[in-house]
């Protein structure tokens, strides 16, 4: 009933993942490119995976949990497949984000704008973006702004090299300086 809808955040608390139901109707939301979800609706969104079509989807706001979750079918299957331009990763609670995401994730290709907001994160969370990977290929190699705003540091993993690495990398692979590393 709104198709030119651009902007969803859902944030409904499912109880009980057993009484997650797929939609029986395919669900085309052609104008969204913003879409926020909390933690609650993750399995919901995966389990729909194959009647939800996004195919304007650039920005999405995740909490860490949920980027990871997502990864698996949504984010491959609903979502546009030129990939995610802007991913904001909000508040977590105890595990932090880990770098595992960045393997998951099938958003790399065309992400430019990155915001941590909130998240415990360590330094071993940029380890697998300050070289290239086994295909000689760079994770996120559009990523021109990258922004963590208040993050906690994971005591075990304090931050230092590789975050000074990251942005050293990212200031050499790209041909202009990019516009913000903050």
């Amino acid at each position: 009933m709104m198709p030119h809808i651009e902007v969803l955040s859902i944030g409904r608390h499912i109880y009980d993942e057993d009484y997650i139901h797929v939609p029986e109707s395919v669900l085309h939301l052609h104008a969204l490119f913003e879409l926020d979800l909390d933690r609650h609706v993750a399995h919901w969104f995966v389990e729909a995976s194959g009647a939800l079509f996004f195919p304007s989807l650039g920005r999405l706001t995740v909490e860490p949990l949920v980027a990871f979750i997502l990864s698996y079918t949504f984010l491959t299957e609903s979502c546009s497949k030129d990939g995610i331009v802007q991913l904001n990763i909000t508040y977590t609670l105890a595990d932090g984000l880990d770098a595992r995401a960045w393997t998951e994730l099938q958003l790399s290709a065309r992400l430019e704008w990155m915001h941590l907001d909130e998240v415990l994160v360590g330094d071993s969370f940029f380890k697998p973006l300050v070289a290239p990977q086994a295909d000689n290929k760079w994770l996120l190699p559009k990523l021109t702004q990258f922004v963590m705003s208040p993050c906690q540091v994971v005591p075990t993993d304090p931050l230092g090299d590789l975050l000074v690495n990251f942005v050293r990398t990212r200031i050499s692979i790209n041909t202009t300086i990019p516009r913000s590393l903050s």
